[in-house]
């Protein structure tokens, strides 16, 4: 990791950033017990028909990948957050598209939950949010046409845990 500098930051919101944090904590403490049933395993003898060992050597793994995926997360996180009054990383926004009003709110590509309407920064649908004040009226295209929206209310996170109108 000499040359994380060099390497893209990873836009993030601040609760995107402490959830990766929260993550890494609960899995060093899996981590733990992990190791001490690999261990278990081993002393059991053969370990060419161990099946234990070989789930415990695997669960292992598993942790210790998630951790270095999580390590570079945090290493490369830029964290963000959006002015009031504009769309940006962070803030929530009410969309209208001629039929219903969506509100979404717009998080890291690593945060992304569209079934929870929380669309990514860098989504076709973000990059086209990003920068825009209430009233504006912006379009994408899509294999199906052209789709236009307007942007009916911007909100902001308070303490990032509430969306609050501004």
């Amino acid at each position: 990791m000499k040359n994380i500098r060099k390497l893209t930051r990873i836009p993030i919101t601040k609760s995107g950033f402490d959830s990766l944090l929260t993550e890494q904590r609960e899995l060093k403490e899996k981590r733990k017990t992990a190791v001490i049933n690999l261990k278990t395993a081993r002393d059991m003898g053969d370990l060419s028909e161990n099946g234990l060992y070989k789930g415990a050597r695997f669960a292992l793994n598993g942790i210790d990948g998630r951790l270095r995926q999580l390590d570079i997360q945090i290493k490369l996180a830029d964290i963000q957050s959006s002015e009031k009054g504009i769309v940006g990383l962070g803030s929530g926004v009410v969309i209208f598209n001629g039929q219903r009003s969506t509100e979404y709110q717009i998080v890291g590509t690593y945060e992304a939950d569209p079934l929870n309407l929380k669309i990514s920064v860098s989504s076709p649908l973000g990059k086209i949010l990003i920068g825009r004040v209430e009233g504006d009226e912006v379009y994408l295209l899509t294999p199906k046409g052209k789709k236009e929206y307007k942007i009916k209310k911007i909100l902001w996170y308070k303490l990032f845990k509430k969306f609050k109108f501004i």
